[in-house]
C-alpha cells in the first residue's frame, strides 16, 4: 500500500503495531525511512508482565528492510522466527536475577520499554523497542535470597560493541566476580553474563578488554567478462551488474 506524510511539520518516522483481534498491543517506538537501511525492533502486547515468556507471545520480533529505487522508498517488514532474533541474553549467574532494557531517557513512560526480567540461569532473545536510539541496554543485578526492593547493581552495555567487562558485586563478607562477553551464531549476538565466588578484592571495579571487529559489504558490484580474440587483443564478452539488498541488523 502507499504511505505519505500526512503533517509534513512533525519528525519522518514511522511506528508499527500488531493488529489483534484478542490482545491489545504496544505501539512500537519510531524509526526513520527516509533513509535505506535494515533494523530490527520488539513489540510488546499490552498489561503484559515484565517476563518474556515467548510460548504466550507477549512479545513480537520484526525486522524493517528500507530501501530506495528512483524516487521511491520501500519498507518491507517481516516477522521473526526463533532462530533469527538479532540478539540474545543469557544469563548464566546463580545467585542473581536480572532485569533488561533498552537505555532511552526520552521514553521512560513509554509501555513499550518496560524491563525484561532474566531470571538466573536462563535466556531470553532481544531486540530494540526503540529502533532509532543508541543500541545500549541498561543490566541490573539483584540477589536472589533478597527482597525485591534491594538497590539493585546497574550496568550499561553496548550491543555493537564487543566489549568484555569484568566487575564485582559485594553481598556481606562475599564478592562475586560477574564477567559479561559476546559471542556470534549465524546472525545472532549473544550477551552472557557469568558468575564467579571471590574470596578477596576491591569492593567494586569495571574492566573493559576492547575486541576490534569489522566487516565489509558490497552492495553494488560489476563484473566485466574479458577475453582473447584472433589477434590476441582484449575484447570484452559481457558486463553482468549486481546489486544488492542487504539485510542485515541495524546495531
Amino acid at each position: 500500500m502507499p504511505f505519505y506524510w500526512q503533517d509534513r511539520e512533525k519528525d519522518k518516522l514511522m511506528v508499527l503495531r500488531v493488529k489483534d483481534s484478542k490482545n491489545e498491543w504496544n505501539w512500537s517506538g519510531g524509526f526513520d525511512i527516509t533513509t535505506p537501511q535494515t533494523l530490527t525492533l520488539l513489540i510488546r502486547r499490552k498489561n503484559s508482565s515484565d517476563f518474556l515468556p515467548i510460548e504466550e507471545k507477549v512479545v513480537s520480533f520484526f525486522r524493517v528492510v528500507i530501501f530506495k529505487e528512483k524516487e521511491i522508498y520501500y519498507i518491507s517488514i517481516y516477522q521473526l522466527k526463533e532462530k533469527e532474533y538479532p540478539y540474545e541474553l543469557k544469563n548464566n549467574c546463580k545467585n542473581f536475577n536480572l532485569t533488561c532494557k533498552q537505555v532511552d531517557g526520552e521514553n521512560k513512560e513509554h509501555h513499550n520499554n518496560l524491563s525484561l526480567k532474566l531470571m538466573s540461569t536462563a535466556s531470553m532473545p532481544f531486540a530494540w523497542p526503540f529502533p532509532n536510539k543508541p543500541p545500549e541496554i541498561e543490566v541490573s543485578f539483584f540477589f536472589k535470597n533478597q527482597s525485591e526492593k534491594q538497590i539493585p547493581i546497574r550496568k550499561i552495555f553496548n550491543l555493537t560493541k564487543f566489549t568484555k567487562r569484568k566487575f564485582k558485586i559485594t553481598n556481606k563478607k562475599m564478592i562475586y566476580g560477574i564477567e559479561a562477553k559476546y559471542s556470534v551464531d549465524r546472525t545472532t549476538i549473544k550477551l552472557e553474563f557469568e558468575e564467579k565466588i571471590e574470596l578477596g578484592g576491591e569492593k567494586t571495579e569495571d574492566n573493559e578488554d576492547v575486541k576490534k571487529c569489522f566487516a565489509v559489504f558490497f552492495k553494488e558490484f560489476g563484473i566485466s567478462l574479458i577475453a582473447k580474440n584472433k589477434d590476441q587483443k582484449n575484447i570484452e564478452l559481457g558486463y553482468i551488474y549486481m546489486k544488492v539488498i542487504i539485510f542485515l541488523d541495524n546495531f
